[in-house]
């Protein structure tokens, strides 16, 4: 069986595109949603909501080398009473909310490897 230069050529592509799939890194982004909701029920909109690490506060973007902590890394919740981070890997973080009519409340969320983490806190 002979191959001509166009068969060649095919292979050759189908194998490259191949490897280029198998090749890409994965993607090690993390996302927090955060609920915050009333002791009463409901969405508690326009609370801050605060993540920290035992560093202090942290950044979106940067991971947790201490070296690379930011200031303020707090967000106001939406109408719905949500909020989302996101971050380059995995961490627990202290999670700080606070509303001027509702009250404060704490809690720790756990950030999975590539996964999007949704956690609900209870103002008292």
């Amino acid at each position: 069986m002979k191959f001509s230069v166009k068969s060649a050529l095919i292979v050759l592509a189908v194998a490259i595109s191949m490897g280029n799939f198998s090749c890409k890194e994965k993607d090690l982004t993390c996302t927090a949603i955060i609920k915050v909701v009333r002791s009463i029920g409901g969405p508690a909109p326009s609370a801050k909501v605060t993540l920290t690490s035992e560093y202090g506060q942290l950044s979106e973007t940067h991971d947790l080398d201490p070296a690379l902590v930011e200031p303020n890394n707090t967000k106001i919740t939406d109408a719905n009473g949500e909020v989302s981070f996101t971050f380059k890997y995995p961490a627990i973080l202290d999670i700080k909310v606070t509303h001027i009519s509702y009250g404060t409340a704490e809690d720790l969320v756990k950030l999975e490897e590539g996964e999007t983490v949704t956690k609900t806190v209870t103002l008292q």
